[in-house]
């Protein structure tokens, strides 16, 4: 079950203001705003859809770790927290602990980020360093021997765009293992923690430094601020940026009239369906010589994972191949 608490909350029951690991390394301005009692705007639909994902698959991944690396994972879901001062603390979920020492982290990631983070290690994505930091000297403190960490991240398989996008699988895995000593150390966490602490102790109309401009989905994305950080070009150097602009523009003009000849195909392609008297909801193979049309159909049923309503949609399109001759 997801957790949809702010990045930052007051636990009536320890009576501490709790930083959430997985938002540690979020803007100091949103933490500040979210300590300040503030209600964010809600997660936008196209961003929860990727935290569904990733929960939904998150027991998959762990299994192929399973398999891949041949351990053994217990203590799924097992909540650590660092207290900090006398009022705050910081707490997260590990997904999974080996007796080797390793505290795993399934991750089921997009190609951009899945990239980032194999070809960068950890620190290419800071949210992920601090949470792990966490994650790693919380399960210490409780007696837990902790040599490193292990990000077991799953690449998304994804078919279609738009509506039509579609998890279908792992289309591959990496194992990002991380010593200990190269996270943020206890005294760096609480050092970050008690540093947004003074800065939401400041009069309400003071805020820290904004870093991200624009930042967004940021819970509190209209406090950062619109800072012009364009940078002017001239010469030649505005001329490319102009033929850029120019080339763009003809593909848009391509791309909708690339939508039009789609739609006209697969028009003339349900002709001769309903002509041979075979229905458009199933799969069909029509051959004319040495063209060959496959009729791709599937329906994706409506759904309601954890808080996301998942809509009914169907994929119906035919798949053109030449044969070649003997």
């Amino acid at each position: 079950m997801g957790d949809d608490r702010p990045s930052v909350y007051h636990d009536p029951e320890i009576d501490r203001w709790v930083y959430r690991a997985s938002s540690l390394g979020a803007c100091d301005r949103e933490l500040v705003a979210h300590r300040r009692g503030m209600v964010g705007g809600p997660t936008p639909d196209w961003l929860q859809v990727r935290f569904d994902e990733g929960h939904d698959w998150e027991d998959r991944i762990l299994k192929r770790m399973e398999d891949d690396q041949s351990v053994s994972l217990g203590l799924a879901q097992h909540q650590t927290i660092l207290d900090v001062g006398k009022q705050a603390a910081v707490r997260g979920s590990i997904d999974a602990y080996d007796d080797l020492g390793t505290v795993v982290d399934a991750k089921f990631l997009g190609p951009d980020l899945f990239a980032k983070l194999r070809d960068g290690g950890i620190q290419a994505f800071p949210h992920y360093w601090w949470q792990q930091g966490v994650y790693a000297h919380g399960m210490r403190a409780e007696g837990y021997k902790v040599d490193n960490i292990c990000l077991a991240m799953g690449l998304k398989q994804i078919e279609g765009k738009g509506e039509d996008r579609q998890i279908v699988g792992v289309k591959a895995m990496h194992y990002l293992w991380v010593d200990v000593a190269d996270l943020p150390t206890v005294a760096q966490i609480k050092a970050r923690v008690m540093g947004l602490e003074k800065l939401a102790g400041r009069p309400a109309d003071e805020w820290p430094e904004c870093p991200v401009p624009f930042q967004y989905p940021c819970a509190f994305d209209w406090l950062h601020e619109e800072r012009d950080v364009a940078i002017e070009v001239e010469g030649e150097m505005e001329v490319k940026l102009r033929d850029a602009n120019t080339h763009y523009e003809m593909a848009r003009d391509h791309e909708d009239k690339a939508k039009y000849h789609k739609g006209e195909g697969k028009r003339l392609v349900e002709e001769v369906l309903a002509a041979e008297d075979l229905t458009p909801d199933a799969g069909h193979k029509l051959r004319a010589g040495d063209l060959e049309v496959q009729w791709v159909y599937s329906k994706t049923e409506a759904k309601v994972i954890e808080k996301y309503e998942r809509k009914e949609s169907i994929r119906a399109y035919p798949k053109f191949t030449v044969k070649e001759k003997d």
